[in-house]
């Protein structure tokens, strides 16, 4: 989500400028509890889905191997750094 923070922002390529989107980042930075926090980002991301600036025509699932004996979490921006991983 990061990458609209701003309508200036680089990765901001059709300009767009839709303020139930901008406008909420300072909600976002306000917001007391992480359900308040939860309820806007679905919000936003109901207005990105909705009318977003890009065409949405493909969604590229993660598979991840699982194991009992490593910790580690997938990250949300899919990247995979594996010095946070580790064995229990």
């Amino acid at each position: 989500m990061t990458d609209l923070a701003a309508i200036d922002a680089g990765t901001n390529y059709t300009h767009w400028d839709d303020p139930r989107w901008f406008d909420r980042w300072a909600d976002i930075a306000a917001a007391t509890s992480a359900e308040e926090t939860r309820t806007i980002v679905d919000e936003m991301l109901q207005v990105f889905y909705d009318d977003g600036p890009w065409l949405h025509l493909y969604f590229q699932p993660d598979f991840y191997g699982v194991s009992n004996r490593v910790d580690w979490q997938p990250r949300p921006d899919e990247k995979v750094y594996l010095f946070n991983a580790g064995l229990k």
